[in-house]
């Protein structure tokens, strides 16, 4: 009778390897890798928000600064410079005051600016006046005088230093945030 017991076959057992406890090891390290990477992501690009506004008049009057130290030689370049600086001018305001004006005409761009509360009366007037003869040089090919770009591009940045914020408006600005 005692031959008919049953055999012990419990030593032969099979664990699946996602219940092993090197998976589990793999697994976690993976989960806080992927963590680590969305925090990295999330914090640059909360860094690059609240570095854009911060920095678009830094970037303003580098680009102002470039712009003045090219060689103005014959009307081509005279083109090209007045296309930089009203790009310049364009994209300093679009980043500044989160203005949608890159697309607008340069008397478009002007009214849009004339119409905005923030900016000083001072900078819309020596922005207008930037303006005024611009699309005849850009379009007409119209030779601009030497010392009236020098004069619009001082304009520049006297508009740029005019309308960048102050130590308290900074301040201001992280507090909100």
């Amino acid at each position: 009778m005692n031959d008919l017991a049953l055999y012990e076959i419990y030593d032969i057992v099979h664990i699946p390897f996602w219940q092993t406890i090197g998976f589990r090891i793999v697994c976690g390290v993976i989960a806080v890798l992927l963590l680590g990477i969305l925090c990295v992501v999330i914090y640059g690009y909360y860094v690059r928000i609240k570095n854009k506004k911060a920095l678009s008049w830094e970037r303003a009057l580098s680009r102002l600064t470039q712009l003045k130290q090219q060689p103005l030689i014959v009307a081509q370049d005279h083109k090209i410079f007045y296309f930089t600086l009203t790009n310049i001018m364009k994209t300093y305001f679009s980043d500044r005051y989160s203005l949608n004006v890159l697309p607008k005409t340069d008397a478009e761009f002007v009214a849009l600016i004339s119409q905005e509360k923030k900016i000083a009366t001072d900078a819309i007037t020596k922005l207008d006046t930037i303006f005024t003869d611009v699309s005849l040089v850009k379009f007409a090919n119209k030779q601009a005088v030497r010392d009236k770009m020098i004069q619009d591009i001082d304009r520049g940045f006297a508009i740029v230093c005019e309308t960048m914020p102050h130590e308290n408006e900074l301040e201001q600005g992280t507090r909100a945030t």
